[in-house]
């Protein structure tokens, strides 16, 4: 627990902003209309909500009970790292908690009370992607390709979880991989149907990034000569889930799969236009 707040109820948010800005010499650090304004004087943060609106703060208690304008909801907030700890820490202590965790988008927050019934909030944060998280996902990814294209199969495992936890859905109906070492030996596999080296082209790789796990989608382009001498072109999308492990971004889960024709039941190989 490191930061501490104030957080106030008002049924309006524009005059309260006024009120404390000409009146009393806070500064509006945030303001997000109708709902959410966190102001400043000195060292004091105040936030202000409204007791309507999609934020955490607005949502009713287990007991059915909404907040409201006034000093019965007006409490301190505490930032924390690991809510679910917090709660499971305080509820050893027979803390009582006013409600369930609440979450809106500014991040996941519960009630408690004081032996006197004053409310305190816990609050933690949403979790923020890190400039360059997307940009090293990318480069990952590229590095993928590059190792594929050297029919390098160490450098294609780079890119992915090392241990057990590694799971791999193949584009082969029923093909489930369950950690790093049985992938391995189904890249052996592949390669092996092919005389030299196949060929990878990416296209529109997608990312999304939120604090240390992401996801990604792409179309993987197969080109090259299987072992009977028969050329092979074929398009598969690709579903990647992230993890970032000691700073660096891995592959934790990945899903290959095919379009099908549901007339003739068979799989679209050139699904990409």
């Amino acid at each position: 627990m490191t930061t501490v707040r104030v957080r106030y109820m008002v049924n309006d948010l524009d005059p309260a902003v006024k009120f404390y800005t000409n009146q009393l010499g806070f500064r509006v650090r945030q303001k997000v209309s109708p709902n959410f304004a966190m102001l400043s004087l000195d060292n004091v943060d105040l936030v202000l909500s409204t007791p309507y609106g999609p934020g955490g703060a607005a949502k009713p208690m287990s007991d059915g009970r909404k907040p409201e304008a006034g000093g019965d909801w007006n409490r301190l907030i505490i930032n924390v790292d690991d809510l679910t700890a917090e709660i499971a820490r305080l509820n050893k202590a027979n803390v009582h908690f006013r409600n369930d965790i609440a979450t809106g988008p500014g991040g996941s927050e519960i009630l408690l009370d004081d032996p006197s019934g004053n409310p305190i909030e816990l609050f933690q944060p949403a979790a923020q992607a890190v400039p360059g998280d997307e940009e090293s996902i990318r480069a990952l990814m590229q590095r993928f390709v590059d190792a594929f294209n050297a029919g390098d199969i160490d450098a294609i495992m780079k890119n992915y979880m090392p241990d057990k936890s590694l799971v791999v859905f193949d584009v082969v109906p029923r093909r489930e991989y369950h950690g790093a070492d049985a992938y391995r030996e189904d890249w052996k596999e592949m390669f092996s149907r092919f005389k030299g080296k196949p060929k990878i082209e990416m296209s529109d790789l997608g990312i999304t990034v939120d604090g240390k796990v992401g996801f990604g989608y792409s179309f993987m382009h197969v080109t090259g000569t299987d072992a009977q001498g028969q050329p092979v072109d074929r398009t598969v999308r690709v579903t990647d889930g992230y993890r970032k492990i000691d700073g660096n971004w891995l592959i934790a889960l990945e899903h290959i799969s095919l379009p099908v024709n549901l007339m003739t039941g068979k799989a679209v190989l050139t699904s990409k236009p």
